[in-house]
């Protein structure tokens, strides 16, 4: 469970420190109204829905461990995957693929297709580790199509 923890952290991490520059530029050059915060309130990410996904995240053999988190500030899902020692890089790939295609499939009410990933309401960080090592990390934002590992 350790493992699954620092993998998530890492992501969550390294989203944090983007997103605090982004608004440090962004207030530096425009105020902040009200009208422009309630149009940033994001749908929370029910923990039945999170529960459905990590679920089907075990069915898959390589997979030990999953976990899903939502940050309430920032439109950002990390989905973290605890994989078995010697699973491939393009094994993990296809791992991380499957978790946004269904975590998308049940947290957006627009993405109700499994077979491809497609524009999202969220940003998601998506971490693939074993219980030693990260295997490889993705990002996909909203506008985007696939994943950027």
């Amino acid at each position: 469970m350790k493992y699954i923890i620092t993998c998530l952290f890492i992501g969550l991490s390294l989203s944090i420190n983007a997103q605090q520059a982004r608004e440090t530029r962004n207030t530096k050059t425009t105020p902040d109204t009200t009208d422009i915060k309630k149009s940033r309130e994001i749908p929370k990410v029910k923990e039945k829905e999170k529960l459905v996904v990590i679920s089907r995240m075990k069915n898959y053999k390589e997979v030990q461990e999953a976990l899903v988190v939502q940050q309430d500030q920032i439109k950002k899902v990390s989905l973290a995957l605890i994989v078995k020692q010697g699973t491939s890089k393009k094994r993990a790939m296809q791992l991380g693929d499957h978790f946004l295609k269904h975590a998308m499939s049940h947290f957006e009410a627009e993405s109700k297709s499994e077979e491809k990933i497609g524009k999202s309401l969220y940003n998601y960080m998506v971490s693939v580790c074993t219980d030693r090592d990260v295997i490889i990390m993705g990002t996909k934002i909203p506008e985007a199509e696939t994943i950027t590992w």
